[in-house]
């Protein structure tokens, strides 16, 4: 919204990585005259690094958010975009990424051992949400951009030895809608169901809140 542009890369690096061996791929990716954040992650932990005038320096734990407890969500801000980086299992359930669009995320990040049809399907669905999301995997690795109006979601697909790369505008992502605002009652009154009765009498089923 305020005109920033900072570039976000996301890797997946082997098992034993030292420091030396981060920071050098940090200054391969690093953007020539652009604010970078490199985000590392292996199975076991994810490193954040930012690089700006050519000077790589991991990211201060006062600019990461953990919370979550066993299932942690790392928040932390690239430019303009509120990123979160979510575990694994996350994608197959849809409260986790609706929770991080509600706390203000532009962006989810998931790394997955896998990246099937499954993974690929569940991650364009979750745009819905008004996220972009994006899933590393050693199989591969994918970006989704929020669909506009009834359109299908977009996305961008890379192999195990590519890399796919997308501008993520975050303008699309800061106009949000969630479902559990409708007021279903009012809005299927007076629609019948196979009973006679209104389906706006679902609500009668469920225990009056306290």
């Amino acid at each position: 919204p305020d005109g920033r542009v900072e570039a976000l890369h996301v890797l997946v690096h082997a098992e034993g990585c030292d420091e030396t061996q981060r920071r050098e791929l940090c200054r391969r990716h690093g953007s020539t005259g652009q604010h970078t954040t490199v985000c590392l992650a292996t199975a076991a932990d994810v490193h954040l690094y930012r690089i700006s005038d050519g000077q790589i320096v991991a990211m201060p734990s006062s600019q990461i958010i953990l919370s979550g407890g066993n299932a942690a969500v790392l928040r932390f801000d690239c430019g303009p975009a509120r990123v979160h980086i979510l575990p694994a299992g996350a994608l197959y359930h849809p409260e986790p990424v609706l929770a991080s669009a509600k706390q203000g995320a532009d962006l989810v990040i998931l790394f997955s051992p896998v990246f099937h049809e499954t993974v690929r399907l569940l991650a364009g669905a979750r745009t819905i949400e008004q996220v972009a999301l994006v899933v590393c995997s050693p199989e591969g690795a994918g970006m989704w951009m929020p669909p506009e109006g009834h359109q299908r979601w977009e996305e961008v697909l890379a192999g195990a030895d590519g890399q796919c790369r997308a501008l993520l505008d975050t303008t699309r992502t800061r106009k949000k809608r969630f479902q559990d605002r409708i007021d279903y009652q009012t809005l299927l009154r007076g629609v019948p169901r196979i009973d006679g009765t209104s389906m706006a009498d679902w609500s009668t089923l469920s225990p009056s809140p306290k």
